[in-house]
């Protein structure tokens, strides 16, 4: 997949159309298998040579994917591991993906770039509005970095169902 430096990002929010949990494969940090092993069993994840996965299920999406009426949702909110957080962002030390001075991004006294996947339907290219570069990128890397857990604009606005 072809990715796009922040600064051609005008804005992203999530539309909850749960593209990102079909067909994308979720790396693991150790302490993350860990934790959704004890919750729901070693079924829910698989492990190869480079790490440890979500398990997809037949339908070649994740587990925890759920669809209301109108939407899709993640049933895994407080438990969500750190690549579905970071999604469709890629933050790195490096500019392995190229456009290096479009991608870096100067956070905490840090070098990053910062790479989105523009397939996502919630991103939207053009010049970055203010909300998208005072907001909800810094929340991203403060997310990455692990300064922050909870998700307030790095996720999709869930409303209270009606009764």
């Amino acid at each position: 997949m072809k990715l796009v430096p922040w600064s051609q990002v005008k804005y992203w929010g999530c539309v909850r159309c749960g593209r990102c949990c079909r067909r994308t494969t979720v790396q693991l940090t150790t302490p993350e298998w860990l934790m959704l092993v004890k919750a729901y069993g070693y079924g829910i994840v698989e492990q190869n040579i480079s790490g440890f996965y979500l398990k997809k299920t037949i339908d070649d999406h994740c587990p925890f994917l759920s669809k209301s009426i109108t939407a899709w949702a993640c049933r895994l909110q407080r438990r969500k591991p750190l690549a579905c957080k970071l999604w469709p962002f890629r933050i790195r030390g490096d500019p392995r993906f190229g456009h290096e001075d479009e991608a870096h991004y100067k956070y905490r006294n840090q070098d990053f770039y910062v790479y989105a996947y523009p397939q996502c339907p919630g991103v939207v290219l053009g010049k970055p509005s203010k909300l998208f570069s005072h907001k909800v990128l810094p929340e991203f890397l403060n997310i990455r970095l692990g300064f922050q857990n909870s998700q307030i604009h790095s996720t999709s606005k869930l409303r209270p169902m009606p009764y």
